[in-house]
């Protein structure tokens, strides 16, 4: 394919580091909206906690895939294509430094969070159409809270 996806980008550049991000500064595996890619992150992310400080090979990654057709085939993509593009010296499609994977990850956090912002007010919404005030407050505090982690800058400016 001539493009990727900021999703397979980052997944390309987490299996290709010999030391990815501590894991407290890794996203939780719900930033990846592709089914495929949040199945392969989920199991690096679940490896990469089982095994302390030691990144998980590629070995265990597709045994912990060995179920999953789609992830399988997508990492095995990204593998050849990440190997293809080590190996050229010139390529059409540009591939990001490993020093850009924490840019990478944040801004599929920050798609996700506002993508959990839109979601959180159509919940509002129903739990106040349910009459259901206890849900709705709870939602709403989440919101608060997520939405003072997008906007540092505005909220601190409103206190």
């Amino acid at each position: 394919r001539a493009t990727r996806t900021a999703e397979e980008i980052a997944l390309a550049l987490l299996l290709r580091a010999e030391t990815p991000p501590p894991l407290e500064r890794l996203p939780p595996p719900d930033v990846f909206f592709d089914r495929d890619c949040r199945n392969i992150y989920r199991t690096f992310y679940a490896l990469y906690q089982e095994g302390g400080t030691r990144a998980p090979t590629v070995d265990q990654i597709l045994s912990g895939l060995r179920d999953d057709e789609g992830a399988l085939d997508r990492t095995a993509r990204l593998l050849v294509e990440g190997a293809v593009l080590d190996d050229e010296s010139s390529s059409e499609t540009p591939t990001p430094a490993e020093n850009e994977l924490s840019e990478i990850l944040n801004q599929l956090e920050r798609r996700w969070w506002k993508q959990r912002l839109v979601d959180l007010v159509q919940q509002i919404r129903e739990a106040m159409a349910q009459g259901d005030e206890q849900l709705a407050r709870r939602l709403r505090e989440e919101k608060n809270a997520l939405t003072r982690s997008l906007h540092p800058d505005a909220t601190q400016a409103l206190g």
